[in-house]
Order: C-alpha cells, then structure tokens, then sequence
C-alpha cells in the first residue's frame, strides 16, 4: 500500500475552497489505500434536525436519506452517539441493529457496500463520523489495521475543515445541510500556552506522554494536564481531534 503523508494531505485539503473540491480531495486519499467512497455525517446534540450529511457517493446516500429519518435508527450513530470515540467497523455496527434499519443493510448489500471503518468525529456539541468504504472483494490487510490511527486523523481534519466551509445546501456530494454554523469561528492564536502546544505536537508525532516528559522535562502528570487543557481549549475529544484542530487553527504544521 502507498504511503499517506499527513503533511501533504493537509495542505491539499486547505487547498480547497469548496465543499466538491474538498469531497473530491478526500475520496482521493483514501482511494490511495484500497477504498472506494464515503459517506459523513454530523448531528447537533440537542436537535438531530441539525444535520450536515455529505459523501462521495451521494447518488446512494441521497436514497438512504430520503427513505426515512436512518439517524434516528442507525446503529452507527448508535455508537457515535454513546460516545464511540475508536474506529470500528460498520459491518460490526450493524450485527446489532434494530429490525428498522434491516432493509436499509440490505440496500448496502445490493451495492456490495458492507465493508468500512466508521472513524468518529464527534466533539462537544455534535454527534459525527466518517464512514470510509471498502468493495466487499478487498482484502483487509493487517497494515489497514496499522493505518487506522493516521486515517482516523485524516478523517477528523478532513471533516473539521468541511463544517468550516458551511457548504451551501445541497451542493455537490452536500446530501443535506441544516446544520447551525458553528459559533466559535477564528480562534486567537494565543488559545494554546506554548507548552501546551509543544505537548500536542509531540502527541501528533507519535509519543506517548511518558516520553514526552522525558523529552520537555517535566513530569507525567503535568504532561497529561497539558494535553486535558489543550483538549478543553480546542473542543476535542480524543488527542488526534486536538492534533486537527491545533493544526487548523495554526499552532503549528505537522
């Protein structure tokens, strides 16, 4: 499989002034390691109406859409919703599902679309995930396994930057958009103590907090406070949201 550069992947996004631009770029990367679409999705915690439903494949999801209201049922945002915060697969997803969504597996299975990871996307606020597909005839290597960490990243940061656009409703590969803009827009860039970002590019290089402790010379639990800060600061859930967002917002360039 060829190698993904974050780097680079990054600055094809940010290339991108449109939702079609940005829905093109992304099926692209992950066209890279054997996938064949996406499928996105981010829900407002407080009413599921608001709702940004976009994908590469928009002539299937749109017919999914339109059949019923499959977030209120979906075993995926199921899972997102209870807080999921680790790939996992949809395939998985949908062993336990209610009797609801059987015929909409059943869709899926027609279109030989039964294979993908689900990478949550979620933050404070909202409820999301993106759904990367595979054809049912690829081979899930254990180096997909090893890539999952990197492509949960792409994910996030490629989904980030898409609520960012606020892409007009019903645009290219824009399913359905009645998601309120985000009020948060623009953050300082003095949001992050250096410290705290000095910790977050660490985590997106790779260490773990006991070698970054070793590397900033400070202790473990200090560490992890910076990193629970940083995380509150940029309205992330996991680390890997933290990297995207201290990356969007420009603390520095991984």
């Amino acid at each position: 499989m060829p190698a993904l550069n974050f780097s680079d992947i990054i600055k094809t996004f940010e290339e991108c002034r449109t939702a079609s631009a940005l829905i093109s770029a992304y099926r692209d990367v992950i066209g890279a390691v054997g996938a064949i679409g996406f499928v996105a999705a981010d829900f407002s915690t407080e009413d599921r109406a608001q709702l940004l439903l976009y994908s590469s494949m928009p002539e299937v999801f749109a017919v999914t859409d339109a059949a019923s209201p499959w977030w209120s049922d979906d075993p995926a945002a199921a899972r997102l919703a209870a807080g999921e915060t680790k790939p996992f697969r949809i395939d998985d997803a949908y062993a336990d599902r209610l009797p609801s969504a059987s015929d909409r597996w059943a869709f899926f299975e027609r279109l030989n679309l039964t294979l993908g990871w689900v990478f949550p996307t979620s933050r404070p606020g909202s409820i999301g995930g993106v759904l990367t597909l595979f054809d049912r005839s690829a081979v899930m290597t254990p180096a997909m396994d090893e890539r999952l960490a990197l492509m949960h990243s792409i994910a996030i940061y490629a989904h980030g930057y898409m609520i960012a656009l606020n892409p007009a409703e019903d645009g290219a590969g824009v399913i359905r958009n009645t998601l309120l803009p985000s009020a948060r827009q623009g953050r300082p860039r003095n949001l992050l103590t250096p410290r705290e970002v000095d910790c977050i590019l660490w985590c997106s290089r790779g260490k773990n907090t006991g070698e970054i402790a070793t590397i900033e010379g400070i202790s473990i639990h200090t560490v992890r406070d910076h990193i629970r800060s940083a995380m509150a600061k940029l309205d992330a859930r996991t680390q890997a949201q933290a990297v995207s967002q201290a990356i969007r917002y420009g603390f520095f360039k991984a």
